[in-house]
């Protein structure tokens, strides 16, 4: 039999922005959609949409979440974890540098 565990709001956040990550290495920052998301991580837009409104909040959660996570590789001593964040940090800033941002 099945049991559904109901998650809180903070864990289901938490499950959603460690799966954009991990989208984000794979595929790259700027190529992933909601939808390529909801695809990738077996969840709805729908519930995507909940905690990250747009591409673009959704997006910038990813950096924050790749900052803190390259952070957590390095005291661990992960070095592939380290670098596939690394990547994902660089893509963001150099697309800012194209846009003329900060």
């Amino acid at each position: 039999m099945y049991t559904r565990i109901r998650l809180t709001p903070e864990q289901r956040k938490r499950l959603i922005i460690e799966a954009a990550l991990e989208h984000a290495i794979d595929r790259g920052l700027y190529h992933i959609s909601m939808k390529s998301l909801g695809k990738y991580s077996k969840m709805t837009v729908h519930i995507i949409r909940h905690y990250y409104p747009t591409v673009t909040v959704l997006r910038k959660s990813i950096v924050n979440e790749a900052h803190a996570a390259r952070e957590r590789a390095d005291h661990h001593g992960m070095q592939e974890r380290f670098d596939d964040c690394c990547k994902v940090i660089e893509q963001h800033d150099a697309m800012e540098t194209a846009l003329g941002g900060d």
